[in-house]
């Protein structure tokens, strides 16, 4: 990451994640490392609503918009980071990248001026949104 320029780490995990699997990047001093505990440590409200739901599609995203309602704050700190003058390039990870990561990068490519492609305006891709940003972010 370092060889990439990345100098600012935002750890999007839970804190039992933490404990289970430790970021290498805490104490290091050549990056600033930021955890922003995305899905908080109690789940979100409503959850056995989203958990009747059968459809997946529909029950990913209404979790979306779980997350977005009930985790502003979180949201609204992860994009203070990126905002500030050395905010950039940062590395944005969860667990697996697809979600909370995904989330994230959606927001970055819409507020960069990204167009959407007309299916992921119904349905999110984040693995597809996330690889997007990260080949604009690392030079080949």
């Amino acid at each position: 990451m370092l060889e990439y320029g990345v100098r600012n780490i935002i750890d999007l995990r839970r804190s039992s994640d933490l404990q289970f699997r430790p970021s290498p990047f805490i104490g290091n001093e050549s990056v600033t490392y930021y955890h922003q505990n995305m899905s908080g440590d109690v789940g979100l409200a409503h959850r056995e609503v989203l958990d009747g739901i059968e459809d997946q599609a529909e029950r990913r995203g209404r979790s979306y918009c779980s997350i977005l309602d009930q985790r502003k704050h979180i949201l609204h700190q992860i994009f203070s980071i990126l905002a500030m003058p050395d905010g950039l390039p940062a590395l944005v990870h969860c667990n697996a990248g697809k979600d909370r990561a995904g989330i994230t990068a959606a927001f970055v490519l819409d507020i960069c001026g990204v167009p959407a492609r007309p299916s992921s305006r119904t349905t999110v891709s984040p693995p597809a949104i996330s690889f997007a940003v990260t080949t604009r972010r690392i030079p080949t």
